[in-house]
């Protein structure tokens, strides 16, 4: 699946040269990079989408998941909460363990 990812990885980078401003991009070329294990370039796009809209919680689910990978709690709930207050039941499930 290798080249998938890197198919992904390219179509997504397009459409940031394109559209700098498109979140959604920079969001899906980090999860992306998340399922690579490339975990610092993944952190870079899921805080760019963030960036540019404070309200994705996909990007701070998704960060909030490679923080809590590498065992870096604060940073991980301090994700969680904010996926969560925007209503991403995932997130929810990580602060609490169960769906609230």
């Amino acid at each position: 699946m290798r080249g998938g990812y890197e198919l992904a990885i390219a179509d997504f980078t397009r459409v940031i040269e394109l559209d700098p401003e498109y979140a959604f991009a920079y969001a899906g070329r980090g999860a992306t990079y998340r399922m690579r294990g490339e975990y610092e370039l993944a952190i870079a796009d899921f805080t760019r989408a963030i960036e540019l809209n404070s309200n994705y919680a996909f990007a701070y689910y998704n960060r909030g998941m490679i923080y809590k990978q590498r065992k870096e709690a604060e940073a991980a709930r301090a994700d969680f909460q904010r996926a969560a207050d925007l209503g991403n039941k995932d997130a929810k499930t990580e602060l609490f363990g169960e769906s609230s």
